[in-house]
């Protein structure tokens, strides 16, 4: 089972042309030269691949009329099977060839330039079990099917493609929290709570209620008792339960080109908010979330540490964001939330126009800029002579440049001078 950005499957593979090529080039030089070896040679080859084609055609006839059966095991798995009667002939077909299912996933179901990859599945059973590989953050969604027939030499290949009715729900690939080591979080003030109410009295004592017995007679209130004859307490007014709901706010904007390198980005802080996100729901706030979903569609969404499975909950809702050139209305969100709503603000560096049109409704506002990256340093003999060599380097770690740098340090300047507490994560 494999992974790939793209599906592009040649007729005829690179070892497969040499090894024609090489059979062509004996054959004739044996003809012309009246060389038996060379002749021999040269035919052998050339039986033997047209011997796979073969079987490959026959394959692809069989498995093009077959009826596959496919469903998921705990989303972590998918479940190919054959069914019919004769399992017998099926076992022999596989012996003829290579097969796999294809299926292309991606972020959004209207546009196919998003961010996507192909699941190839190899089976060579009648019934087989596949764990799904470690895949980019998302919310993906299948958008096409295809059976691959490859011969045992890896000669010739062919595609078919599977209209199916099954196997159509999204696939989520989580996020991985990281700790941005935040020492702290600001304090709500929303006053909004779920479950059991946490209400308690204030210690201005104003209204009174008749006297029961444990009630601390401290608190009796003797002029009325002189009036009434009756004894009387007094008690505070209500006040309302400490402030439990946070609005997060992921800002998914990026102008101008989406390189890969803004994208691997965007993945570091979508891991340090999901982090910042369970911590909250640790703690047993509330959690209102806001952000563009995958059609470019404001969402908003109301997560309690009392809602069962909060915890996939959460990690589902940040599997949904990706890198846009689509803003979020900025006004709209702001407008929406009261003058005492806490709002925690998680972005990747703006242009310094759009830091200073922000309008804010809220007076407890937290900016999380990021992700914060160690700066790349000169480049060692080492590494150096290693990248000449093409050694290591796909594992590269991720540096922040000096652009992304730059933008970083402008705009927390810029939200500090206008009183706003930031962070960068």
């Amino acid at each position: 089972m494999s992974l790939s950005k793209s599906e592009k499957i040649p007729f005829v593979s690179g070892r497969g042309i040499a090894y024609i090529l090489g059979g062509l080039v004996f054959l004739i030089s044996g003809l012309i030269r009246g060389e038996l070896i060379s002749t021999i040679c040269g035919s052998t080859l050339l039986i033997y691949a047209l011997f796979s084609f073969i079987l490959a055609i026959i394959s692809l006839f069989y498995w093009r009329k077959k009826t596959l059966e496919l469903s998921w095991k705990n989303k972590e798995y998918i479940h190919i099977f054959v069914p019919g009667e004769r399992q017998r002939l099926v076992n022999s077909i596989f012996y003829l060839s290579e097969i796999s299912y294809s299926i292309r996933y991606s972020v959004s179901q209207n546009d196919s330039e998003t961010r996507s990859f192909i699941l190839r599945i190899p089976f060579s059973k009648i019934s087989t079990v596949f764990q799904i590989p470690v895949a980019l953050r998302g919310l993906y969604y299948p958008s096409g099917h295809q059976l691959i027939v490859r011969d045992f030499t890896h000669f010739f290949s062919f595609s078919a493609r599977k209209s199916r009715t099954d196997l159509q729900e999204p696939l989520t690939i989580f996020p991985f929290p990281e700790n941005p080591d935040i020492l702290a979080f600001p304090s709500s003030q929303v006053g909004r709570t779920r479950g059991k109410s946490t209400f308690r009295r204030s210690d201005d004592l104003f209204e009174t209620r008749a006297y029961s017995p444990g009630d601390d007679p401290r608190k009796i209130n003797w002029r009325v008792y002189a009036h009434t004859g009756e004894l009387s307490i007094r008690q505070g007014d209500l006040l309302p339960p400490p402030a439990t709901e946070f609005y997060l706010v992921l800002n998914t904007y990026n102008p101008g080109l989406i390189s890969e390198y803004n994208r691997n980005l965007f993945e570091i802080l979508i891991n340090r908010a999901s982090f910042i996100a369970l911590q909250l729901i640790n703690e047993q706030k509330t959690i209102s979330f806001i952000t563009l979903n995958s059609e470019g569609k404001m969402q908003q969404s109301r997560i309690s540490a009392l809602d069962p499975d909060v915890k996939t909950t959460i990690l589902t809702l940040f599997s949904i964001p990706q890198l846009t050139n689509t803003e979020i209305p900025w006004k709209e969100v702001f407008s929406s939330l009261s003058h005492n709503s806490t709002l925690l603000f998680f972005t990747m560096p703006q242009p310094i126009s759009i830091i200073n049109s922000f309008t804010f409704t809220s007076n407890k506002i937290s900016f999380f800029l990021g992700p914060l990256l160690p700066e790349a340093g000169k480049p060692s003999v080492l590494s150096v002579f290693q990248h000449l060599l093409f050694l290591g380097i796909s594992q590269k770690p991720l540096f922040a440049s000096p652009v992304f740098q730059k933008a970083l340090l402008q705009n927390t300047a810029s939200l500090k001078k206008r009183g706003v507490n930031v962070a960068k994560i």
